[in-house]
């Protein structure tokens, strides 16, 4: 069983295993995260013909359903601006989180995918198909709680700040946004192993109060590897910020070529072996602290079939 407690060998250790593991299963988290992507439009497009069916006929047809949505529209430039209206807002903003929902499911998805890679080594990519049947709406109510737990203490400060009609500036505007770093790293932390309890069986409540209780029981054990990924990823695109300075050039050339290659590589490989491998290791990591056996050895060759047993 590995360590509990947190060192550099052993942050060392975390970040070797789960990113072999996620080299090892590069090719069925390529599918599954296909998977994802294509259950994820279905199930949007699924909800937005249950919501928008009855609208159409409760609404009295096409000139009303524009309007409805003209009325929506704004209601989401209003919970975003000074001139905020409470009632309008609230449904901006619960538009948003109906919008967010899949991709908070998305997102617990691979989770299911990062337990059975630590529980066995190794996993497939039609278990993708598996978790969203069986964790749909515990998935979907814990990206709620993680969004709300992290946004909304946000939104009521700068929302406050607006609705007293104060700009920030100089070194307010800097504690600020220091405040606000902070608390999203604290806050994020906290959220970490949400998804991995709820994998584990949890209710979306309990799931919380455990995220929460191994956070801080093992404080250095969790935020050291939630870190050491943030600074790996800054890393990572850090030099797009030259990039980006050369894109604002009045006119640019071939020196814009070498960074918007290395953007695209980039991207690629956050996305199939950086992000899984976060996945990876605060999976494993939920299974540390809770006491769960995990495996250290990938397997060598993953089973990469796309829809086999279902």
């Amino acid at each position: 069983m590995s360590n509990k407690n947190a060192s550099i060998g052993v942050l060392l250790e975390d970040l070797k295993v789960s990113f072999r593991f996620a080299v090892k299963n590069f090719l069925s988290f390529l599918l599954g995260m296909i998977g994802v992507i294509i259950v994820t439009l279905i199930v949007m497009i699924i909800g937005f013909a249950i919501v928008s069916i009855p609208l159409l006929f409760a609404l009295g047809g096409p000139s009303g359903f524009v309007a409805f949505f003209e009325y929506l529209g704004i209601a989401l430039e209003s919970a975003f601006t000074p001139a905020l209206n409470p009632a309008t807002a609230s449904v901006g903003l619960f538009a948003i989180v109906l919008m967010v929902t899949p991709f908070f499911v998305a997102i617990g998805v691979v989770f299911g995918m990062g337990r059975e890679i630590v529980e066995s080594a190794g996993t497939t990519a039609e278990g993708v198909f598996v978790w969203y049947r069986k964790k749909f709406f515990s998935l979907a109510g814990g990206g709620i709680v993680i969004f709300t737990i992290i946004g909304l203490p946000l939104f009521l400060v700068y929302g406050g700040l607006f609705l007293g009609g104060y700009v920030v500036t100089g070194l307010p505007a800097a504690v600020l946004a220091f405040l606000s770093t902070i608390w999203i790293l604290l806050s994020s932390g906290m959220m970490t192993m949400v998804f991995p309890a709820i994998i584990d069986n949890h209710s979306v409540v309990n799931a919380t109060r455990q995220s929460i209780r191994l956070s801080i029981r093992y404080f250095d054990r969790v935020y050291s590897t939630w870190i050491a990924f943030i600074i790996i990823i800054i890393a990572m695109f850090a030099p797009l910020g030259v990039a980006v300075a050369t894109f604002l050039q009045p006119s640019f050339g071939i020196d814009f070529i070498a960074p918007a290659a290395y953007a695209v590589i980039a991207a690629f490989v956050l996305l199939l072996i950086v992000l899984p491998a976060l996945v990876i290791a605060l999976s494993r990591l939920y299974m540390i602290l809770s006491g769960i056996e995990v495996s250290d050895v990938p397997k060598v060759e993953p089973n990469v079939s796309l829809v086999g047993g279902m």
